[in-house]
């Protein structure tokens, strides 16, 4: 919740910030996992 207050620069209401049922927590496939410029690493 707290990176998205950062990225949209708006408060995030309570009954936005909902847990994430265990079915919707994936494993990340490698593919996904890319290396992070260090111009993005803010």
């Amino acid at each position: 919740a707290q990176i998205l207050q950062l990225q949209l620069g708006l408060p995030i209401p309570p009954q936005l910030q909902l847990p994430i049922p265990p079915q919707l927590q994936l494993p990340i496939p490698p593919q996904l996992q890319l290396p992070i410029p260090p111009q993005l690493q803010l």
